[in-house]
């Protein structure tokens, strides 16, 4: 008679326990517990002297840990960006929030004070903008140029 499937232990013949997996061992043979055991057993003696000063175990830690963000990727990581879009979004919102201000048919905006450093092109400009901020890419410059918008950047001034 043909076998339709492929039983599972077919596979884990020839393996160690052949599938039977860890649990079914006694507890005599699951190779120990503790702080002596396994990575902490050439350590246990500066362990032991954590351990007397108060250290918690969670805090016995061997080995690196993490890893290292790159200075330039944690510089752009650190700058918060908002698009021209996003920007014609919100800002009736933030006028309405009291955020911003608007002067006639022009926004006065300062993005630094909103926890904003950039200023990206993405978009295009529908309102008269009177923006205050870090950095702006050269894109979002020349757009608000043609929109006769007026951008003061205060990277120049730091620098």
């Amino acid at each position: 008679m043909p076998v339709q499937f492929k039983r599972y232990v077919r596979k884990q013949r020839g393996n160690r326990r052949a599938g039977y997996g860890k649990m079914h061992r006694s507890k005599g043979k699951t190779g120990g517990t503790g702080i002596g055991v396994g990575k902490f057993k050439h350590m246990k003696s500066r362990l032991m002297v954590m351990k007397r000063d108060g250290f918690t175990e969670r805090q016995w830690t061997i080995g690196k840990h993490g890893f290292v963000v790159a200075p330039e990727i944690a510089k752009r990581k650190a700058i918060n960006a908002i698009n021209i879009k996003k920007l014609d979004e919100v800002v009736d919102q933030w006028v309405a929030a009291g955020k911003v201000e608007k002067k006639g048919s022009t926004y006065v905006v300062n993005l630094d004070k909103l926890n904003y450093q950039k200023l990206i092109g993405r978009g295009e400009v529908k309102k008269s903008y009177d923006i205050t901020v870090k950095y702006a890419s050269e894109g979002v410059q020349e757009k608000l140029k043609e929109a006769k918008s007026k951008l003061t950047l205060l990277a120049k001034a730091d620098e």
